[in-house]
């Protein structure tokens, strides 16, 4: 992914993108640690997205839901979530990767994964996409 493979990570994937989860260490290409929590989020959510990603561009609106009984810090900010019980910023990105907690809804718009497709092939090296590197940090400690 540090060379620009187009990447988009939900839920797992996202935590299999961070540094670790409860102090195992895992790919480190967010710079977020997780936790496992007895805490169930639950529930529909809206996102406007805040930077550019593989699936949709700065202002666009996803919609999806999230399912998970983990935490990351810091949650990151590629979107601000809005729900039935509150609003906050949360997941990862970069020209190539999107990593959230959100599991998008294709069904309702498949627009998401067409642009995907259409950015991957678009792509015959990471040169052609500025900020390809997905790596969100400081490389992880050894």
């Amino acid at each position: 992914m540090a060379t620009g493979l187009i990447t988009w990570a939900e839920c797992g994937g996202l935590l299999w993108l961070a540094r670790s989860l409860d102090g195992r260490p895992l790919s480190g290409v967010v710079p977020a640690v997780g936790r496992m929590t007895d805490r169930l989020t639950l529930g529909y959510r809206r996102a406007r997205v805040r930077v550019p990603t593989p699936l949709a561009g700065p202002g666009a609106e996803l919609r999806g839901h999230e399912f998970h009984y983990s935490v990351l810090d810091p949650a990151g900010d590629a979107l601000d979530l809005e729900g039935r019980f509150g609003a906050g910023s949360a997941g990862f990105a970069t020209p190539t990767l999107l990593a959230s907690y959100l599991h998008l809804h294709l069904g309702a718009d498949p627009g998401p994964a067409e642009r995907l497709v259409a950015t991957a092939s678009q792509l015959r090296s990471p040169s052609r996409v500025p900020g390809a590197a997905a790596r969100l940090g400081p490389p992880r400690p050894g």
